[in-house]
């Protein structure tokens, strides 16, 4: 399999995991469970709580698949990349204007970081963190899409 196919095939994977964030993320807020409170967090029922864990799952699938999208990328558009450190990926993507900053980007590790291993032992770190995380969960998302229009003006010829 060449690059193309298999960046076209990581982003089919990120269309998906795109859209599970969204339908969790939509039915929370239909729910009225967002903003999040420590209160609202102890409350859910399994069902609430399968809707945080699908989001959850989801948000950290996509922010990998994109992450290697990222690396093919950078080989498609002929870089040695044996050297190159993650961050030295995310400055390149900062660059290219995929991503706004790299620090961004290690802002979003960091939350799902925390809503992922502290989901059940901080409701006020986890609250504080969903918070965050959907109140940024756009920018996101718009990395997905600037990679993607990247690849198609720049590279799928």
């Amino acid at each position: 399999m060449n690059e193309k196919n298999i960046v076209e095939n990581l982003f089919v994977e990120c269309e998906k995991h795109k859209k599970m964030v969204q339908w969790a993320i939509n039915l929370l807020k239909s729910n009225k469970f967002y903003p999040f409170t420590s209160e609202i967090l102890i409350s859910l029922n399994e069902k609430d709580i399968s809707l945080i864990d699908t989001l959850t799952f989801r948000f950290s699938k996509l922010q990998e698949t994109l992450g290697k999208i990222f690396w093919q990328l950078i080989l498609l558009m002929g870089e040695n990349t044996e050297e190159l450190t993650f961050l030295d990926v995310l400055h390149k993507m900062e660059k290219y204007k995929i991503i706004n900053e790299a620090s961004e980007w290690q802002e979003f590790r960091r939350i799902r970081n925390t809503i992922t291993h502290d989901y059940e032992t901080n409701y006020d770190l986890l609250s504080e963190n969903l918070n965050l995380f959907f109140d940024k969960i756009q920018v996101f998302l718009s990395y997905y899409e600037n990679a993607k229009n990247f690849y198609k003006t720049k590279l799928e010829g």
